[in-house]
């Protein structure tokens, strides 16, 4: 995305192209905003990339858990 600069304003061009990535880029955003701050994935404390990977599906399958729960939880009320 593009940004704007004190004195350079962005031109209809560059909002109109931060509007249509931002449309796709919310949902994932949001994703690993949970996982961040829910579930602490921010600073990984492993030392291989191997061990990264494992913990990041793991994460990654504890956040679609949490979502599913979050989706039933509404469903049911």
């Amino acid at each position: 995305m593009k940004r704007a600069t004190r004195g350079h304003p962005l031109d209809i061009r560059d909002e109109l192209r931060n509007r249509r990535i931002n449309k796709k880029r919310a949902r994932i955003e949001r994703a690993f905003a949970v996982m961040k701050t829910v579930f602490s994935a921010g600073h990984l404390r492993v030392t291989t990339r191997a061990r990264v990977a494992v913990k990041m599906i793991f994460t990654a399958f504890a956040f679609d858990l949490y979502h599913l729960h979050t989706i039933s939880h509404r469903e049911a009320t």
